[in-house]
């Protein structure tokens, strides 16, 4: 019986490390950033390659605070300090991150979760945080909203009207055109297109052909 249950905990143990193993080399492969932060220090106990290549070096083995010194200043350690009290999972979204090693660009910002691990009691001992490395798709994103800054800045200083319609009504106008139309907003044209029309007399400039609403 002895040997039996000896064998049954050996398979079992064998059974535990392959799915460790398992898992270890799946988070080595995905592009996803994924550390294992332990104890009171938040040691690193794993970090995967997509972790290396943002923070420039193997920081397995290292608390926080010596692996990425510049985190406790910007409130990384609160927030971590925040979920091994609470328990909860926290989500952040286009976080602004200042990486430790001046081979990258001085901001990066990152999707991330951090996820509480609990011992066999219950009690949170650490925490596998994931992330997303999404500055590139940030700074598309805010260079568009300064180019569409710019053109409605334009826009504005045309001295003439501009307007902008669809089958709705008008979607957009200039200072001069909603002079023209005698509102401050667009909001005050909406579902008034029609008699708003009416007393304006739209025409045709070279024709003099009422224009429809």
């Amino acid at each position: 019986e002895r040997a039996r249950a000896e064998e049954a905990r050996r398979r079992s143990e064998a059974k535990l490390q392959a799915e460790r193993q398992k898992l270890h080399d799946i988070f080595e492969q995905v592009p996803v950033v994924i550390a294992i932060l332990e104890g009171p220090a938040f040691t690193y106990t794993f970090a995967n390659p997509a972790h290396h290549r943002l923070f420039g070096r193997d920081v397995v083995g290292m608390p926080m605070r010596e692996a990425v010194p510049d985190f406790e200043a910007q409130g990384f350690r609160a927030l971590l300090d925040g979920v091994m009290q609470s328990g909860e999972p926290y989500v952040g979204s286009e976080v602004a991150v200042k990486l430790p090693h001046p081979v990258q660009d001085e901001v990066h910002y990152v999707n991330f979760v951090c996820q509480p691990m609990r011992d066999a009691g219950g009690g949170v001992q650490g925490m596998l945080v994931c992330g997303f490395d999404v500055t590139d798709q940030v700074r598309a994103r805010q260079q568009v909203q300064r180019l569409a800054a710019q053109l409605e800045a334009i826009l504005q200083s045309f001295p003439e009207p501009l307007l902008v319609a669809d089958a709705t009504g008008i979607i957009r106008a200039n200072a001069a055109g909603l002079r023209l139309l005698g509102v401050t907003s667009l909001e005050e044209l909406r579902g008034d297109i029609p008699s708003r029309h009416e007393k304006l007399h739209v025409r045709r400039a070279d024709t003099g052909e009422p224009l429809p609403p």
